[in-house]
């Protein structure tokens, strides 16, 4: 991705800005520097602090969805690619020097969790459940080419994902970690939504790739 210009964006509700000087932290601490950085404030986001100048702030205060709420962020990006990047979770400092190493539409960033080394799996029809699987837990970090939108879900990754692997994105994963996975307490996974995450996935494997889940 070489001479690409790149942008990060997070979207903070419901009392994620707690975690967003952490986030912003990771932004300052990279060792190439983002061309963009979009935060999109959704309603009862808790933050309380001030924003550095470079931030590019979209504020939108009624209820929306986590896919709403992005594509308010992408209406303000103008960069070639965007790293979609939860406000709660690590971004380590070699993050942008690594995704430059990859030429493809779709990056996925190799990240830890519990001391394991997972990244977002490539979405194939004869594979889908070995990836239903990987992804049921950890949804995963990936960086890809502007220019898509987001349908209306609550579960992001799954539409945009599915939609550019239907389009024939290519798909890339970093050499070296990333970032940091860190599960909180009431993460999607330890509250037990991963059955409802199961039935969106469904749902856009079937919208997209007209094939079951």
């Amino acid at each position: 991705m070489q001479n690409k210009k790149l942008a990060i964006m997070t979207i903070v509700f419901n009392g994620y800005g707690e975690f967003l000087d952490r986030w912003i932290n990771g932004v300052e601490q990279q060792e190439t520097k983002f061309d963009e950085v979009v935060v999109v404030l959704g309603k009862d986001h808790g933050f309380k602090g001030t924003f550095p100048d470079y931030v590019k702030v979209v504020e939108y205060h009624k209820d929306a969805t986590m896919g709403t709420l992005r594509n308010l962020g992408l209406n303000v990006i103008k960069s070639d690619y965007v790293l979609y990047f939860s406000a709660d979770d690590f971004l380590l400092p070699c993050a942008v020097n690594e995704i430059n190493k990859i030429n493809t539409d779709i990056i996925a960033l190799k990240f830890l969790f519990n001391n394991n080394i997972l990244h977002t799996p490539k979405i194939e029809e004869n594979k889908l459940q070995q990836w239903r699987q990987h992804y049921a837990g950890i949804c995963g970090y990936y960086v890809i080419k502007t220019g898509l939108y987001y349908d209306d879900t609550d579960f992001a990754n799954f539409p945009l994902l599915f939609n550019a692997f239907n389009k024939n994105y290519t798909f890339g994963i970093t050499e070296n970690v990333c970032a940091e996975y860190l599960l909180r307490k009431d993460s999607h996974s330890n509250k037990g939504n991963i059955p409802f995450g199961f039935k969106e996935l469904e749902k856009y494997v079937k919208k997209y790739f007209n094939i079951s889940g």
